[in-house]
């Protein structure tokens, strides 16, 4: 079929994009909304195959059902001349295979970037019952803005349906990518696509897949018998262990989950971001975290009570630290006072004659003289800086027998320490099997 060609009269194809197993996919413009989209078409030959033909109708719906931004959403579906076809976004961008083969690999914050947008993709089929049973580089699409889109869900299953598109015994998968129960004809689930998206992050990180054969076959029994080969020593501690446990040959031994996968990924990317390694990244029940304070499986002591611990903290800080500022303030108006001189609003204190009564404890209002508008200075880190030599102590009110004059201040050096402020803890995101071949 050449370009330009006409679907039921709405949909133009402009340019052959792809070609798979089941069908190709055109680029095409839908002229009755006036907008770009993909068409994926049957492939000729399989028009009177009616098991291609089941499949390629259960490709369409299955991906119709599902509503996320990390997968390709379709729009409609239709036949003309006995080959039917469906209409679907087109992702402005380019498969991770055609990145991969350009730049040999991607980096570790990438890769973790990458397996994070496309595990809450699959979440959400897993969620709908529906196990991909394809994750490859050629059906990750990345657009120009960096959105994981997961396309192609040409041999995806339902769980829950009776029946299979599959005979027994048939081997659907890409031999590079296909999970270790997929290769011996076992039951899939939904760990199948994590396995294969293992795969991917392996080939992401060293350029190559971890397998590899003359055949297929011998691809895909690599998959059910040996162990991958060790990644580079440059990769992560925490990105080696996630690997690991995607590639676990047992289901029951991966991840719990597709948003669990994501959650690590995520919280190791955000470590290596902050300068770790990410090894430290712990799951605990439906999501990850950091390690607690106290490391291990010690409750963080700071959350005994929820509330009541911090609490207490932030108000001795508050306390403490209103407490300096008003040391400081005071010691800054004396020193101010007894350097620029007072100005007296009420009556001196009156002379203390030898044998006489006490004077009176009314305290006088007293105001500096101007300074020219600058307020007086306070250290930026009361704990580090030296009293200042002019330092006065407060002049006492008690009168003395010895003069009879109201008593003078002294300069004296101060030896008061201001008090320490607790410190805040700091805070610690082309060998494939099915259509063509078969084991």
């Amino acid at each position: 079929m050449s370009g330009d060609f006409l679907l039921n009269e709405r949909y133009r194809l402009l340019e052959l994009l792809a070609t798979g197993g089941m069908g190709e996919v055109w680029r095409a413009e839908d002229e009755a909304l006036a907008r770009e989209v993909a068409v994926k078409l049957l492939r000729q030959e399989l028009v009177s195959d009616d098991r291609a033909c089941g499949r390629f109708g259960a490709e369409a719906r299955f991906a119709a059902g599902l509503r996320h931004g990390g997968i390709a959403q379709v729009y409609d579906y239709g036949e003309q001349d006995g080959r039917a076809y469906f209409v679907m976004e087109l992702v402005p961008g380019e498969p991770l295979s055609a990145i991969l083969e350009r730049t040999g690999a991607l980096t570790p914050e990438a890769t973790l970037d990458l397996v994070a947008q496309a595990a809450r993709a699959l979440a959400v089929a897993h969620d709908h019952g529906i196990v991909h049973r394809d994750v490859k580089p050629a059906n990750l699409m990345i657009a120009s803005d960096g959105t994981v889109k997961i396309t192609d869900f040409g041999i995806a299953r339902a769980l829950s349906a009776t029946s299979s598109q599959t005979q027994t015994g048939m081997v659907m998968g890409t031999a590079h990518y296909i999970s270790p129960e997929q290769a011996s004809g076992q039951e899939i689930t939904p760990a199948s696509d994590l396995y294969s998206l293992g795969v991917v992050a392996y080939e992401c990180l060293t350029g190559n897949a971890p397998f590899d054969a003359d055949t297929p076959v011998g691809i895909a029994l690599k998959h059910v018998r040996d162990a991958p080969p060790e990644l580079p020593p440059s990769v992560p501690a925490g990105v080696r262990s996630l690997i690991t446990a995607l590639l676990a040959k047992a289901p029951a031994e991966r991840p719990a989950g597709a948003n669990q996968t994501a959650d690590r990924a995520e919280m190791i990317r955000q470590a290596l971001l902050l300068g770790g390694d990410g090894d430290q990244v712990v799951l605990g029940g439906d999501h990850a975290a950091l390690p607690q304070f106290d490391g291990g499986a010690t409750p963080d002591n700071l959350t005994e009570v929820p509330g009541q611990r911090r609490s207490a903290l932030m108000y001795t800080s508050v306390t403490a630290g209103v407490v300096l500022l008003g040391v400081i303030v005071v010691g800054s108006l004396w020193r101010g006072f007894s350097s620029a001189g007072l100005v007296e609003t009420r009556s001196p204190l009156p002379a203390v004659q030898p044998g006489g009564e006490p004077p009176s404890t009314t305290t006088p209002t007293v105001h500096p003289r101007p300074t020219n508008g600058r307020r007086p200075i306070v250290p930026a880190d009361p704990s580090t800086s030296r009293p200042s030599k002019t330092s006065q102590k407060k002049p006492t009110r008690k009168p003395t027998k010895e003069t009879p004059t109201a008593p003078t201040p002294t300069p004296a050096e101060s030896t008061t320490t201001p008090p320490t402020l607790s410190p805040v803890p700091s805070p610690s995101d082309s060998g494939e099997l099915g259509s063509e071949d078969k084991v």
